[in-house]
């Protein structure tokens, strides 16, 4: 299902990542959506006149290798899952399509806004550098010495931009996520993130609203360490874990329980 349809962003007109320094929002407000693979052909169709595909060397789906990194106590995951209003992820990520490498720090702050750092990177093996840890013990009580790598989650994403310029989208495919001997693969499942300067109205979000698919605020980190780590606590994770059971059996069509 997801081959089929993904064929379809062929039909968008391009964006070049030359031409994207307007829409990279560092600095933004996030909405992300969780839905079946079988809706992603008709919201593609739906897209087509009011957005551009990024192509890199050729291809419009890239992929990402992401490792996570935390604390053995799972510190910065505890922070999301007790909805901490000041929370961040740590992460060295692999773009396959230009084979770069950045470091980067993702910061959620209490008013709702989405602050990322990157910093380049030879490979996901390399130390995470020291201008990554800056301002972490602050924000998040975390040191240097307490992060260890763990979750490595891989994934495909087409990163669309609207042709207005002021938002820009992602669709991630054909998630694996892996931990030591653990590993779990999510081929129906498709996470979107809306990302927006400020709160405006959008071409996607009213595709989602015509769909009944309502924004979730998950994590693929998250949701990796909750279904692959036994130990750690999940109870605010369960409701997400019950959509994505019925999203694989498609007895939800898609759609975000009230």
């Amino acid at each position: 299902m997801i081959s089929g349809a993904v064929a379809d962003i062929h039909a968008f007109r391009p964006v070049f990542l030359n031409e994207m320094q307007g829409s990279e929002l560092q600095n933004r407000m996030d909405f992300k959506f969780v839905f079946h693979c079988s809706k992603l052909e008709s919201i593609l169709t739906a897209m087509k006149e009011q957005y551009k595909v990024l192509e890199i060397n050729g291809v419009r789906m890239q992929h990402y290798e992401t490792l996570y990194f935390d604390t053995p106590e799972h510190a910065l995951y505890m922070a999301h899952h007790n909805q901490r209003g000041n929370r961040m992820k740590i992460r060295i990520r692999h773009y396959s399509s230009n084979q770069l490498c950045f470091a980067e720090v993702k910061s959620k702050l209490n008013t709702g806004r989405t602050l990322k750092k990157r910093y380049p990177v030879e490979n996901l093996q390399q130390p995470l550098p020291a201008d990554v840890l800056s301002g972490i013990t602050a924000t998040c009580g975390v040191e240097y010495g307490q992060l260890r790598p763990g979750v490595l989650i891989n994934f495909d994403r087409i990163t669309f931009v609207a042709l207005n310029g002021t938002e820009r989208l992602t669709l991630d495919l054909n998630l694996e996520m892996r931990e030591g001997d653990h590993s779990r693969l999510l081929p129906e499942l498709v996470i979107a993130e809306l990302k927006l300067y400020r709160k405006e109205k959008s071409v996607f979000s009213e595709i989602m609203q015509d769909l009944r698919i309502r924004p979730w605020g998950v994590s693929k980190y998250c949701l990796a360490v909750s279904l692959l780590n036994q130990t750690v606590r999940r109870n605010n994770f369960k409701p997400i874990h019950n959509y994505l059971h019925k999203i694989q059996n498609n007895s939800l069509n898609g759609t975000r329980p009230v």
